[in-house]
């Protein structure tokens, strides 16, 4: 397991921005765990001290699997 990875924050996975992203990580031999989207939701579970584990998870789903691989990374040995 790598100690260190990336996490694109409020990049949209299925552009260029993020193919780059992830070809020079890739050259650096550093994972690219997810691509975070920029929505509003994170602005407002901040503001109400909560996050996306917090909310309906129907609301937030689309958001939830962006963070499946980040938790799955954390969790790993």
């Amino acid at each position: 397991m790598s100690h260190v990875a990336v996490v694109g924050n409020r990049v949209d996975a299925r552009t260029v921005a993020a193919a780059n992203l992830k070809k020079f990580m890739d050259s650096l031999n550093v994972p690219v765990l997810s691509c975070i989207r920029d929505t509003q939701y994170y602005v407002h579970m901040a503001a109400h001290g909560l996050s996306m584990f917090d909310i309906s998870a129907s609301k937030v789903q689309r958001d939830l699997e962006q963070w499946q691989p980040i938790c799955q990374w954390l969790d790993a040995d």
